[in-house]
């Protein structure tokens, strides 16, 4: 009887050695997905903090677009004011001179009344002077306001061109991150 006894009990030994080793084998595999699975965790966490930052870049670059708008939507309404001005200077100026012309006549037909025709023709052409400086400036500013319109579209520009640039950035991390996770579903 001794000998099927131990025989029995080298049998039962051998299967709780192999039920532990196998025991042992699931708490290798169970703690490598864990190290495993936080190492995909902490990824994926970065992933959604690169997303959020580009979310913001977005929108700031969206509030500075609007703005940039509503800079040349003024910087338009300048414009046309200051065009509206040339032409109403362009009237004056045109109505000034058939001023002179018309006191120029006078002043030959009384000729008596020569010295007071001479003040008023050089008062008016100190105001036609005053006038065509007056248009000059505003040719300046036109011009100055057109170069800053330009400027303000080049920025608009640049902006727009960035602002693509962060949409495509955006979209390769998501692509990544949808690649991440189609690996990570597997």
């Amino acid at each position: 009887m001794k000998l099927s006894h131990r025989h029995r009990t080298t049998h039962a030994s051998s299967g709780v050695a192999l039920l532990a080793v196998l025991a042992l084998g699931l708490c290798v595999l169970c703690g490598f997905q864990w190290f495993r699975e936080a190492g995909l965790h902490d990824e994926i966490e970065d992933r959604n903090q690169q997303l959020r930052a580009l979310n913001e870049e977005k929108n700031a670059a969206e509030l500075l677009a609007k703005r940039f708008e509503s800079e040349i939507d003024r910087l338009e309404a300048d414009r046309v004011a200051l065009q509206e001005r040339v032409r109403t200077s362009s009237r004056e100026a045109s109505e000034a001179k058939a001023e002179l012309a018309k006191l120029a006549f006078e002043s030959e037909s009384a000729f008596a009344q020569l010295d007071a025709f001479k003040e008023a023709l050089e008062n008016a052409n100190a105001s036609i002077q005053a006038q065509n400086e007056g248009i000059q400036k505003m040719n300046e500013e036109f011009k100055r306001l057109a170069d800053d319109r330009n400027s303000a579209v080049e920025k608009y520009n640049e902006l727009a061109r960035q602002f693509d640039e962060l949409g495509q950035r955006y979209n390769d991390t998501v692509d990544k991150y949808n690649t991440l996770a189609r690996r990570g579903g597997r």
